[in-house]
């Protein structure tokens, strides 16, 4: 907040300059708050950074769009968390018209900060139930992370493979499992495939993309014995990780051992009951 104030007083000096790096700092501070739950204060910095920003684009629109973008997208953000979801919708719509503009002068640059807005936007058309425009806005932000995936996979492998397990859970949800299998199956040779190069950095998702495809095998009835080596596999997985770094991976490692008992308890009840007990002391652990 100081530091806030001193460039509050810079920017009166030299106001177009100093203005953007005070609109930054507002947001900063915003972000701050939000990550503490204190949504009520974090709000009008947002409000304050998005004029600011809107302002300087009006003198300069080239240099100063993409501000007004990112401060639209840390309001709306906000408003979905405090659940205003139809000024979130007006507020991600808008930075996104935006961006597609940026997109259009450099691609190398924007396409990608499309296809993040696309799904966030898509994530706010599954909670309004709005699930025809959900399904499209899935579909280009996974198109556009294929176009750069092939374009530069060092980069943007990993992306499309979480755009991928995204885009599945979604088809899960709406019970289209063939299709989910599909994406999730595509995901899960990406992680695969990364995992053997770094499995460090990599594991994690490789854990999220066979748990996952084994909830969908399990739900078709289809493919028993895969389902379970798959669940076997995520569960060891993420038994590694929680061993390594109980802080982060255990809550995943509870999340794990649950869902496993939900898949195994028809055909393995005492198994089933053993991970339940299991997750649920972790999660007493963590309470």
């Amino acid at each position: 907040e100081e530091s806030l104030a001193i460039r509050r007083r810079l920017a009166a000096a030299a106001p177009e300059v100093d203005e953007a790096v005070v609109a930054r700092s507002l947001n900063a501070l915003g972000d701050l708050l939000v990550r503490q739950n204190r949504f009520a204060e974090a709000e009008p910095l947002y409000e304050e950074a998005l004029s600011i920003s809107r302002h300087l684009a009006e003198l300069n629109p080239p240099v100063y769009e993409a501000d007004v973008a990112g401060s639209l997208l840390s309001l709306a953000s906000l408003k979905e968390q405090i659940d205003c979801l139809v000024e979130a919708e007006e507020l991600y719509r808008e930075a996104l018209s935006i961006r597609r503009r940026l997109a259009g002068v450099n691609p190398a640059v924007y396409e990608v900060k499309v296809a993040e807005i696309l799904r966030s936007l898509a994530g706010l058309m599954d909670r309004l139930y709005r699930v025809d425009e959900a399904e499209e806005i899935h579909r280009e932000a996974l198109s556009i992370y294929r176009r750069l995936a092939a374009a530069n996979p060092t980069v943007y492998e990993e992306k499309l493979a979480t755009a991928l397990r995204r885009t599945a859970r979604f088809y899960f949800r709406l019970w289209h499992l063939p299709k989910a299998e599909e994406l999730c199956r595509e995901a899960l040779a990406i992680n695969g495939r990364l995992a053997e190069q770094n499995p460090e950095v990599y594991g994690p998702d490789l854990a999220k993309a066979s748990g996952e495809l084994a909830s969908i095998l399990t739900e078709q009835n289809k493919n028993p014995e895969e389902a379970h080596r798959l669940g076997e596999e995520a569960l060891s997985l993420r038994r590694r990780l929680a061993k390594a770094n109980p802080a982060v991976y255990e809550a995943e490692l509870a999340q794990s051992c649950k869902m496993e008992a939900v898949r195994r308890e028809e055909c393995e009840p005492e198994e089933s009951e053993a991970l339940y007990r299991e997750a649920q002391s972790i999660f007493q652990r963590l309470a």
